[in-house]
């Protein structure tokens, strides 16, 4: 078996193919070991058919990715996700009739588009004239500058600027409020 160099940073590995209609393995996960630029990895093999890999991160093993492992075995999961993909977007009579507060947070290199939050936000009632006497809509849209779709939820602060008082309903105040 072979494995690429970036791989090497790696401290398990788990293999998954389908499994059964009950969602379990079709087989118990089954340990080996390979040499890769001079380091013995561990790595899991679980059900049958194609691969996939699992690489954890950080301090994580094996163990510690759970219950995910025979879902994601599991191939009406990836049916439904190959299915949601070709489906379009035709959310805006549901998103306009929605009476809660939405923030809508994106980066701006995000796989979202901006266009597309913009669309959203302004479904939301969003994108209006703010400082002509009448009150701004209750859901808003932050675009956070230099983030990728990833990079959004590794800006705890950033993010808690906008989350905190948007759930205490706190509006900043314009110049002629």
């Amino acid at each position: 078996m072979q494995f690429s160099k970036m791989m090497t940073l790696a401290l398990g590995i788990a293999l998954l193919a389908p499994a059964r209609a009950d969602g379990q393995a079709a087989r118990r996960a089954v340990g080996h070991r390979a040499l890769v630029n001079g380091m013995r990895m561990y790595y899991e093999v679980s059900g049958q058919g194609d691969p996939l890999i699992v690489l954890h991160g950080a301090y994580m093993n094996i163990p510690t990715m759970g219950a995910i492992i025979p879902k994601l075995a599991f191939p009406a999961l990836v049916r439904k996700l190959i299915a949601l993909e070709k489906e379009p977007m035709a959310w805006e009579q549901d998103v306009r009739a929605l009476k809660t507060p939405v923030l809508l947070i994106a980066g701006d290199a995000d796989v979202v588009t901006l266009e597309h939050a913009v669309a959203m936000f302004r479904l939301l009632g969003g994108g209006i004239m703010g400082d002509m006497g009448k009150p701004l809509p209750a859901s808003r849209l932050a675009i956070l500058p230099a983030t990728s779709h990833t990079a959004v939820i590794m800006q705890p602060d950033l993010l808690y600027a906008f989350i905190e008082p948007f759930l205490k309903g706190v509006t900043p105040k314009g110049m002629f409020q």
